[in-house]
């Protein structure tokens, strides 16, 4: 702090020494006040350089958390999905279940919807039909995946929807029997 102090007091005279020339201690006192202000600049910018720094980890920390929250949300959306699917595939049979008896009690005969195969979905039922145990969300992607690639013509997301949904009613039935 003296080695300080003494450097100022020399700066600070070095005009009044100076002070036959006039010119000279102008640009001397010129030279000090942009030297002064380049310092206190310099100080301003690393003050606000360690504040962006601090914020910005702050940021990183919270990208991160944000990153294991969908994560998270993605994994339950998952399972929460398959259980869904679960459920439609027991309705399903619920339903068929329903009409057998109903015809039975009534003696009339409920119209079946047939569907038309194409060879996504024929793919995909050969895919379920050799899978004894049950089907991952990520098993349901990979064979929708698969469908998609050996389909030549355009197919839509809702095809793709529709086609996994019923691979996994499918396979679902057949595990519950």
């Amino acid at each position: 702090m003296q080695k300080r102090s003494l450097i100022w007091a020399v700066i600070l005279l070095l005009p009044v020494a100076h002070a036959g020339n006039a010119e000279q201690a102008n640009e001397l006192a010129a030279a000090q006040m942009n030297y002064q202000n380049l310092l206190k600049a310099q100080a301003n910018d690393s003050a606000s350089l360690t504040n962006l720094q601090a914020r910005l980890k702050s940021a990183e920390k919270k990208l991160e958390n944000t990153q294991l929250e969908v994560n998270k949300l993605r994994t339950e959306f998952m399972l929460r999905e398959e259980v869904q699917l679960t459920y439609d595939a027991k309705l399903k049979d619920a339903g068929l279940r329903l009409n057998k008896a109903w015809e039975a009690v009534n003696g009339v005969s409920t119209p079946q919807k047939t569907t038309k195969s194409n060879t996504k979905s024929q793919i995909i039922k050969d895919a379920v039909k050799t899978k004894t145990a049950k089907t991952t969300a990520e098993d349901v992607k990979n064979q929708t995946t698969q469908a998609v690639e050996t389909k030549t013509e355009k197919t839509t997301a809702e095809d793709v929807k529709n086609q996994t949904t019923q691979a996994v009613k499918t396979q679902t039935h057949s595990a519950i029997k």
